[in-house]
């Protein structure tokens, strides 16, 4: 008898894992790096790498939506260089980490990718994971198919904060990505700026540095092309533009869910 007792307690214990726990601070399994430390404790300002409504329902998760969708921008797609794309990512990703205390983005690990809910364990995503992920979430934000992003989700007060300080340097969406690409990379900036556009696949052979020489003395320079002069067309109209659904004054997101 002792032992069916100790069976049916071991049993409702079993049955209390599979159910998941709130905080995710289950043990590392033994093959991990990670067994014998503390598991990681998920709080609301981690963002959580995983599908499933527990996911998509967990503040930090739609604090960081409601982050992307602040930085959504029609142009984004297709005028924005990969230098500005990053730039954005990885301020969203420096957004989460400045919060108290700190936000972590966070995968499942080893075999336990595969779970639903939050339950652990968890490992801290690596820093180029966490700018991908911001950067898949910008580009799937800014698609036509995707015009429903983050619905009905509440922008919390820091989100909103962020939005205001942007628009206060009155600058355009794309504008603001330019000044963060060039304070993270000011080398990369300055020589894109002066980069003649590419012609690979055209067929052209590069031509020696006399036969340049001759051809400056007799030929004036070639306008810019018209295609990369409209690319790089900045409409003034949209200085200190916002996002039309980011209410300054309100506290919520008429946003889309992922």
């Amino acid at each position: 008898m002792p032992k069916l007792k100790s069976t049916r307690r071991a049993a409702t214990s079993s049955s209390d894992d599979e159910g998941g726990k709130s905080d995710g601070g289950e043990p590392y399994p033994a093959h991990h790096p990670g067994a014998g430390k503390e598991s990681i404790v998920v709080h609301d300002h981690d963002v959580l790498n995983g599908r499933g409504v527990n996911m998509a329902h967990h503040s930090g998760n739609e604090r960081f939506r409601a982050l992307i969708q602040s930085r959504s921008d029609p142009e984004y797609c297709g005028s924005y260089s990969l230098n500005e794309k990053k730039a954005l990512a990885e301020e969203v990703v420096r957004h989460i980490e400045a919060l108290d205390p700190p936000g972590r983005f966070l995968k499942r690990t080893g075999k336990t990718k595969n779970k639903r809910g939050l339950q652990g364990p968890w490992e801290v995503m690596s820093h180029d994971d966490a700018v991908k992920k911001a950067r898949q979430a910008l580009r799937d934000c800014n698609r036509p198919d995707r015009v429903g992003y983050a619905k009905s989700v509440s922008a919390p007060a820091d989100v909103l904060e962020s939005a205001l300080v942007r628009k206060s340097t009155g600058l355009s969406q794309q504008q603001y990505a330019q000044q963060l690409a060039a304070a993270t990379n000011p080398s990369d900036a300055s020589t894109s700026s002066s980069r003649p556009p590419s012609r690979r696949g055209s067929g052209r052979r590069t031509p020696s540095p006399e036969t340049s020489s001759k051809a400056d003395a007799t030929l004036s320079p070639a306008p810019p092309s018209p295609v990369r002069s409209r690319a790089r067309n900045i409409n003034s109209s949209r200085a200190g533009w916002v996002p039309d659904n980011l209410p300054i004054s309100g506290g919520s997101l008429d946003l889309n869910d992922s």
